[in-house]
């Protein structure tokens, strides 16, 4: 079944608040699958430490997740020998570096996500591929310099 366009005056942010949460489904079900199971919090932060050293705030970004909770993220990383501390050269700070086995993990959770992602991908045309793979990475750079809006506080007590 070729792809459906957009409908008459469907924008993209209609059709991106549609599509994320299906993605979002096929992505952790796909890494919950993986051995070992990976959030993917904890996948995005592996890949951001595949490429760089970072800092909390580069983690919390790349994993979007708040910074109060990259301690709890890097803390599962770590117990499950992912990631090691490193000291830095500030004694207040330690640098996160991706272990043998979590540089293995990481390779297989790739492999993992596009064995599963691929097929359904490859129905697109070629153009429209890498036109989406283009659009999603200048999406990504625009989002990781903006704060999401705040959750809205909650409802009165009764």
């Amino acid at each position: 079944m070729p792809p459906r366009k957009p409908a008459r005056g469907e924008d993209a942010a209609t059709v991106l608040a549609r599509v994320a949460p299906q993605v979002g489904r096929w992505v952790e079900r796909s890494l919950a699958e993986h051995d070992p199971a990976l959030s993917v919090a904890q996948y995005l932060a592996l890949e951001r430490l595949d490429h760089r050293d970072a800092s909390a705030t580069d983690l919390a970004e790349g994993a979007a997740v708040s910074r109060s909770a990259v301690s709890q993220l890097v803390s599962s990383l770590a117990a499950a020998g992912l990631v090691e501390r490193v000291a830095g050269d500030d004694r207040r700070r330690q640098a996160l570096e991706l272990t043998t086995a979590g540089r293995s993990v990481l390779r297989s959770a790739r492999r993992l996500l596009k064995r599963r992602l691929d097929p359904v991908l490859r129905r697109l045309p070629p153009p429209e591929r890498d036109g989406l793979a283009r659009s999603l990475t200048g999406l990504e750079e625009l989002l990781l310099g903006t704060a999401p809006p705040r959750r809205p506080p909650p409802p009165p007590r009764p």
